[in-house]
Order: structure tokens, then C-alpha cells, then sequence
């Protein structure tokens, strides 16, 4: 009787007991800007086309709150006028901001613009040659990619990894101004999907900036990190077409 009495009260408690949370599912998606208009594998149209797949109830976007308030014109990254407003007018996902809000969006692009400023008149040439390689870069990634999951992938994160590292070594202070820079969005990010438990949350950063999302939201507890160029290829939007050399 006493053995009944146990094994009932241990089946009662399990349950009654509360559903273990659910991770936040969090995709990290690099938008090309206006490269979208040069790879015709992932045009404006695919990147809608992605979001909507993603089905996103909460999307976090690299715009400033006055940006997003006022769905202007996004210097830059035409990805939102073109895609990104439409779409949250017609009842998409929650929408919020990463960027710094004014006085600290003045503060940090002003800093920036006076070091660029000086490290371009101060070494023209270092100036030129950094110019030059921005756009090999680009023109490397437009050859590489063959679809949108490639865009995705770990070469072009890397790309976007030496890039920065390139520009802190030659661009005195720089590299304190970018860290700030992105810790107000990593920080926006976290207390976004920390506020949205078990929710899937979209962060729409770009190709050039994805690989600091990865790191950074990697840590967190509670998340599951969708990997994105395999997700993309498990839903249809591209293969790894470029076959190694040698096969």
C-alpha cells in the first residue's frame, strides 16, 4: 500500500510539475546591401524570400531606433526601404533596433569619421591601398558566391573577420571605437532575446559584421544557434556548388 501510495504521488508531481523552457531559437543572417543588386543568387526578392521562411516573431535590426521609428532611408543598406519596411508594414515580426540612439550614434560616427578623415590625409597611400583591397574583397566574394547560403559561409566570415583587423592595425584608435560600436548592438541583441524566452529571433546584421554576432551570442545560456548556411541549404536556397580542386 505504502509502495502504491509512493509511486502515485511521484507520477502526480511529474505531471504536474512545469514544462522545462524552451531555448530561443536565434538565426544570424548577413544582408549583402547593395551587393544585393550584383549577386543574383540572393537578390532583394531572396532576401524576403528568407526572412519569411525564417518566420521570425521577433527580428532584430542594425538601424537606430530613429530609423526604425520613422522607416526612412538607411544610408548605405538599402535592404530595409526595399525589403525590411515593407514587410513590417504589413504586420511582420516584432522589430527592434540595434543601433545607438542619439546623442551616442553622433558621438561614435563622429569619432570615426575624424580618424578616417585624418589616417586618409595623413597616409594617403596606406588610405589607397586599404581602398583597394575593400573592393578585391568584394570582388573575391562575388566570384565565391553561387548561392545564398554561401553567403553565409565561413570564408566569407573570415573575410569579414581580417577586414576589421586590418583596419584597426592601420587606423590608430579605431579599434576601441568599432569595439563600442559593436558592443551596443551585441548588448541590444541580448536583451532582446533574453526579453523573448523561447521565442525565434532573426539578428539581420551584414556580411561583413555576421562572424561578431556568431561569437558574441554563441555564449549565451538558453539559445539554440541556428547554423546558417546549413539551414539555408536544408530549406532550399543553395548547395555548396563549388566542387574542391582536384575532384
Amino acid at each position: 500500500m505504502r509502495m502504491t501510495v509512493l509511486i502515485t504521488a511521484a507520477l502526480f508531481a511529474l505531471t504536474t510539475a512545469p514544462a522545462a523552457a524552451r531555448d530561443s531559437e536565434v538565426f544570424i543572417l548577413g544582408a549583402l546591401h547593395g551587393l544585393h543588386e550584383k549577386e543574383d543568387s540572393f537578390s532583394y526578392e531572396a532576401l524576403g524570400q528568407v526572412i519569411r521562411a525564417i518566420k521570425p516573431d521577433v527580428i532584430l535590426l542594425e538601424v537606430t531606433p530613429e530609423e526604425l521609428a520613422g522607416k526612412i532611408e538607411t544610408k548605405g543598406r538599402p535592404e530595409y526601404p526595399k525589403v525590411i519596411w515593407p514587410m513590417l508594414a504589413s504586420g511582420g515580426p516584432t522589430a527592434i533596433a540595434m543601433e545607438a540612439a542619439q546623442p551616442l550614434y553622433g558621438e561614435l560616427t563622429g569619432d570615426a569619421g575624424k580618424r578616417w578623415g585624418a589616417f586618409a590625409k595623413q597616409h594617403p597611400a596606406e588610405s589607397a591601398a586599404l581602398t583597394r583591397y575593400g573592393e578585391s574583397t568584394t570582388d573575391v566574394l562575388l566570384v565565391r558566391w553561387k548561392s545564398v547560403a554561401d553567403t553565409q559561409d565561413e570564408a566569407t566570415d573570415a573575410l569579414g573577420r581580417a577586414r576589421n583587423r586590418l583596419n584597426a592595425a592601420l587606423v590608430a584608435g579605431s579599434d576601441a571605437g568599432q569595439m563600442r560600436w559593436d558592443a551596443v548592438m551585441v548588448d541590444a541583441a541580448k536583451t532582446a532575446i533574453a526579453a523573448n524566452p523561447g521565442k525565434r529571433v532573426l539578428v539581420l546584421g551584414s556580411y561583413r559584421n555576421r562572424y561578431m554576432f556568431v561569437d558574441e551570442l554563441s555564449r549565451l545560456r538558453g539559445v539554440t544557434l541556428v547554423d546558417m548556411r546549413n539551414w539555408l541549404e536544408a530549406n532550399g536556397f543553395g548547395s555548396r556548388s563549388l566542387k574542391p580542386v582536384g575532384t
